[in-house]
């Protein structure tokens, strides 16, 4: 997993007054930085070296210090990895305009084997560390068998990455692979694939469609989430876990026919899925976990299986449209406020089952059904 270990950020402009309104209007703290160097005209280097590290935001960056600055000058930003491997985007402006992008490894920091990477990929041992070209329609080598952490989250990626193929060699997408990436428009996974990490696809607002790899059996932590354009994914047969935040905000995703092997839906795995109007779960459904489908305002409908035990907590609150349940006899643990703000919803249970009491206790609108098969 690639780590930054140092980062720098560079401000090059024509006048004092311009480094001084950098300095003193941009909040270093929001974009987590271990290291500021200011250097202009008459200015003297200025770091802070206290700035916790973390994730930054270096489009918001470069966008905000290229808006402060009046007159022409440069800002860039070089990232040092823990695996040997360091990476420079540079930023032109004028009066606050972009001028010129310009993305480059740095050759002196990055240690690779001989003849192992290609004109546009940085490549160690079969992994892709890092897409560093500038085509708009990637087609990753066939020889790659990983694609490292962050590997597609370049300022060029974020801004310009259309569509990328990716060969059935590959069997690991890794963490933020593709996060971000705001103009990818469709992906699809190959059935090599058998893992991708947390947030690999996160916040790729043009995504419209996916095509998952057969052999996924768990999708984890917010790995579409933020989709906002996605409007339908064909979820894998094998599936058995869909993980917290999977879906969250994905607002463009009217339907969702849960495979019949999953087990488990997640934390808010679809939460804030505002299109979402109707939901078929499987008969292998057992749990369904908190804020699971919280402020889906469009849900309509569902259908729980008979092999349902555990609905948690808010886990269909702000779910305004949602008329209708029926709860089977299966279901033996309902959390806090599951129904919550669900005002217009009857609830359907079986004479003297948990949900039955459940719904006395919590003064919930139902209405007995002998027979919810």
């Amino acid at each position: 997993m690639a780590m930054w270990t140092s980062v720098s950020v560079f401000v090059e402009a024509e006048s004092v007054e311009d480094i001084n309104r950098v300095v003193n209007e941009i909040d270093l703290l929001e974009y987590y930085l271990p290291k500021w160097d200011v250097y202009g005209t008459d200015a003297d280097s200025s770091s802070l070296d206290d700035i916790k590290e973390g994730s930054c935001d270096w489009l918001g960056l470069l966008s905000l210090i290229g808006e402060k600055m009046g007159g022409r000058g440069k800002a860039w930003i070089t990232e040092k990895c823990d695996e040997d491997y360091a990476y420079t985007t540079t930023y032109e402006y004028e009066n606050g305009e972009i001028t010129t992008i310009t993305e480059k490894e740095d050759d002196d920091d990055v240690e690779e084997d001989e003849d192992d990477v290609e004109e546009e990929f940085v490549i160690k041992n079969g992994v892709l560390i890092r897409y560093i070209g500038d085509s708009k329609n990637v087609v990753i080598p066939g020889t790659i068998t990983e694609i490292e952490d962050e590997a597609f989250c370049s300022f060029f990626c974020k801004m310009c990455l259309t569509s990328v193929v990716i060969p059935d060699s590959v069997v690991k997408i890794g963490t933020k692979a593709f996060y971000s990436c705001g103009v990818l428009n469709s992906i699809v996974i190959p059935d090599s694939v058998i893992e991708i990490g947390e947030l690999a696809f996160s916040n790729c607002s043009a995504l419209t469609s996916v095509k998952m790899s057969k052999k996924i059996e768990f999708i984890g932590f917010s790995v579409f989430s933020g989709c906002t354009s996605l409007k339908t994914i064909s979820l894998p047969e094998n599936l058995v876990i869909i993980g917290d935040s999977v879906f969250s905000d994905c607002t463009s995703l009217a339907s969702i026919k849960i495979p019949g092997n999953v087990t488990s839906i997640g934390e808010s795995a679809f939460s804030s899925c505002s299109a979402l109007r109707e939901i078929e779960l499987s008969d292998s459904v057992e749990s369904i976990g908190s804020f699971a489908f919280s402020w889906c305002g469009s849900l309509t409908t569902i259908k729980f299986s008979n092999s349902l035990k555990r609905i948690d907590g808010y886990a269909f609150s702000n779910c305004t449209s949602l008329t209708s349940v029926r709860i089977p006899e299966s279901v033996i643990r309902i959390g806090d406020k599951v129904f919550s703000s669900c005002d217009s919803l009857t609830i359907t249970v079986t004479e003297g089952s948990y949900a039955e009491e459940y719904c006395k206790q919590n003064n919930l609108s139902y209405s007995i059904a002998n027979n919810l098969s």
